[in-house]
């Protein structure tokens, strides 16, 4: 009987995620580090930018923390988090070039 119902958790628990969601991104320029905030379940999974498969260093249900370049592929582009054979809806990373200046308040 025990073995029934843990087995029975542990579908109940699989079947509790689903799709990954993006909420919302940030790029860290100083420690080259891409910090993606949504819901993502709490079994590691991998993220792509660009089709280009980035390093995980941290996975929680609600934040993932990758490396991503400087520049180059997978510095910009489509933002994909897999997770439990599910893939997110992909988020856009853009590069901007120019000249930016503060002007004050």
């Amino acid at each position: 009987m025990k073995k029934f119902l843990i087995l029975v958790i542990l579908l109940i628990a699989g079947a509790s995620y689903g799709q990954p969601v993006i909420d919302s991104m940030l790029i860290d320029e100083m420690k080259s580090e891409l910090h993606i905030y949504g819901t993502f379940g709490s079994v590691h999974g991998k993220v792509s930018v660009d089709s280009v498969d980035m390093l995980v260093t941290s996975w929680s249900d609600s934040l993932i923390t990758t490396f991503i370049p400087d520049s180059g592929k997978g510095a910009a582009g489509p933002v994909v988090v897999v997770a439990f054979g599910y893939h997110s809806i992909p988020r856009m990373i853009s590069l901007g070039e120019g000249s930016y200046y503060f002007l004050g308040f």
